[in-house]
């Protein structure tokens, strides 16, 4: 079993098509990252994507979204209903399966260091992961929103952020990354234009005024829709179900001769949760999951698959849906708490959508939510991105799609071709990225596995280890590429003058400096992978030690092809010192990696197997 994590970060954008395609971009810029929903709303002015995958992947995804945010989004003119501190205003990390809180916790502070530290964005670590107990709550860090906490973070000794620096970023402002359990973001509109009905109502039902327990809820006015309207946070929906909060504003709204008009969910929703309503809505007893047709047959589906081995196939939902086998895991029906909530809001897309109330007055409202947004292998056509009435289409470039590593078989025909590149550069950093997903194949069957309790800590850091190894392999295929084309590039400027021929031979040197730190870069890599070997071979499972071997080897392989295309490029630069540094750095690597290869032959030769 995998381990799998759930980012769900909000962004103060609805209103700009461009620039929210231009950030989930950034999110499917990470291999093994799936975007599972996004919404928008205009007049919170307001964005929340969710996306998946194993912990080292989401991470880098979380990063790369809220550098390009922070890029595209001015806060100095910002204007909307929800409250909000920056341009990537909250970002936090849900465990889902394999993975505990606490390992949550650390990827939030890691991740809010980096940003702290090479984005110059402030940080405030929050709920889980807060450090303090005046942050645990996001109103708490989010008070005076923006406006406020320009001179707050300044004079304000109890405002300083948890990472980077104690002044809000130009134009970024500031972000608060945490670790929490799923929550539900649930809206109610009000037949009523009327504001202050529904701040009354939000302080009626809100834990922090005395209210339901584990919701937060505020009042605000929908321009577009001319409503007023309750926003809130369900943050456990077992303490207090959807139907409680609902059927509570219907109570405090007739108080005031109003209606209800529809609710909305933003973002995901917990299948368990929507069952809950469904199960009162008709006073259903006796009910379980398993009388669930769809679930039913993809936990058979998967029960048989688990037992032959066989994961080629597809399971059909009664819907008539057609899920890979490959992808059930995410769809079975969970154990208990926070694992089950996460799994099942991974599985179960909810989009924006209406919940008919039992008294008032009913319209429709348009969706502003997209359907899911897959990323990875069998993605070969341009993402659409659907926001109300508007269609961004993401497109890829051909140089993308020459190095586009979702596509190997593509990626294959590409090596093949006529051409200098892709080439064996790019294909060296392709064994890595082979390489680091086989390591994470072990240490997640390893970990799958109850009865193999040794150094499961250990197996965990090596797999998100692993991950990131793998995801710089990937953009290391397109950066070798990149670097071969400026190589040729410089190569056919022009040499009829003395001045043309010193330019041209310094944009020589600096391509070739550049060719040459890339397969440094996959040499580095490689070992770095390598390195994580022998704990494999003590940690993981003895039956799996074939594929920890096959997976050292393409790194091995790795290294030597990103060993000689550096060597080839160094015969041609002129700079010694930087010839001398490299060529002592591919030494030491060397060096790193025999020790790693004569640890592992060790191992096979025990076992009766040759390396």
């Amino acid at each position: 079993m995998k381990p799998l994590v759930e980012c769900v970060p909000n962004f103060s954008e609805g209103r700009n098509p461009a620039v929210l395609a231009e950030i989930v971009s950034s999110i499917k810029s990470v291999p093994g990252v799936t975007v599972l929903d996004f919404s928008s709303d205009a007049s919170h002015n307001r964005s929340v994507i969710t996306f998946a995958g194993e912990p080292g992947a989401v991470e880098e995804a979380a990063f790369r979204a809220v550098k390009r945010a922070s890029e595209l989004i001015d806060m100095e003119q910002h204007t909307g209903e929800h409250p909000r501190i920056g341009a990537a205003d909250v970002v936090p990390f849900v465990p889902v399966q394999g993975v505990t809180m606490d390992y949550c916790v650390q990827m939030a502070r890691r991740v809010g260091k980096r940003i702290g530290d090479e984005l110059q964005i402030p940080v405030y670590l929050y709920a889980k992961a807060a450090t303090r107990p005046d942050r645990v709550r996001l109103p708490d860090v989010r008070k005076g929103e923006y406006e406020g906490l320009k001179t707050a973070i300044v004079n304000d000794p109890s405002r300083y952020p948890d990472f980077g620096p104690p002044r809000l970023h130009p134009r970024a402002g500031a972000t608060a990354v945490g670790a929490r359990p799923p929550l539900i973001a649930f809206n109610v509109n009000l037949d009523t234009p009327d504001v202050k009905i529904a701040r009354a109502i939000a302080r009626k039902i809100r834990e922090s005024s005395g209210g339901l327990p584990r919701v937060q809820a505020k009042g605000v006015f929908i321009a577009e829709l001319g409503v007023a309207q309750v926003t809130m946070n369900l943050l456990d929906y077992t303490v207090t179900p959807i139907h409680v909060v609902f059927d509570k504003i219907v109570e405090e709204a007739r108080q005031y001769g109003v209606g209800v008009r529809n609710s909305e969910l933003i973002g995901l929703c917990p299948l368990d949760a929507l069952l809950d309503v469904a199960m009162r809505a008709i006073k259903l007893t006796d009910f379980t999951r398993k009388r669930i047709l769809d679930l039913a047959i993809l936990e058979t589906t998967r029960e048989t698959e688990a037992q032959t081995g066989d994961l080629s196939g597809q399971a059909l939902c009664a819907s008539g849906t057609k899920l890979q086998a490959t992808d059930l895991c995410a769809h079975r029906p969970p154990a208990t708490g926070v694992e089950s909530q996460a799994v099942n809001s991974l599985a179960h897309e909810a989009r924006a959508s209406t919940i008919e109330p039992r008294a008032g007055d009913m319209s429709t409202q348009k969706s502003t939510a997209v359907t899911a947004i897959p990323v990875g292998p069998g993605t070969p056509e341009p993402v659409r991105v659907r926001t109300g009435d508007n269609i961004v289409t993401g497109e890829t470039t051909s140089f993308e799609r020459r190095t586009d590593m979702t596509n190997l078989s593509q990626f294959i025909r590409d090596l093949r071709a006529p051409t200098g590149a892709p080439g064996g550069g790019a294909a060296s950093a392709v064994a890595g990225a082979l390489g680091c997903a086989l390591l994470q194949m072990v240490s997640g069957l390893t970990l799958s596995l109850p009865r193999f309790t040794e150094g499961r800590d250990r197996l965990a850091e090596v797999q998100t280890q692993a991950s990131r190894l793998e995801t710089a392999f990937h953009d290391l295929t397109a950066a070798d590429t990149r670097a071969y084309l400026q190589v040729e590039k410089a190569m056919k400027l022009p040499k009829n003058t003395p001045e043309e021929k010193a330019a041209r031979r310094e944009a020589m040197q600096q391509a070739f400096k550049e060719a040459t730190r890339v397969p440094l870069d996959v040499a580095t890599h490689a070992v770095e992978a390598l390195e994580l070997v022998p704990d494999l071979l003590k940690y993981g499972n003895p039956n799996a030690i074939t594929d920890v071997a096959v997976g050292a080897t393409f790194l091995e392989t790795a290294l030597r092809g990103a060993r000689m295309n550096a060597e080839i490029n160094l015969a041609s630069i002129k700079d010694e010192e930087f010839v001398r540094s490299s060529r002592e750095t591919l030494l030491a690597l060397g060096a790193r990696a025999e020790t790693v290869l004569s640890v592992l032959k060790g191992h096979l030769s025990q076992a009766g197997l040759s390396h």
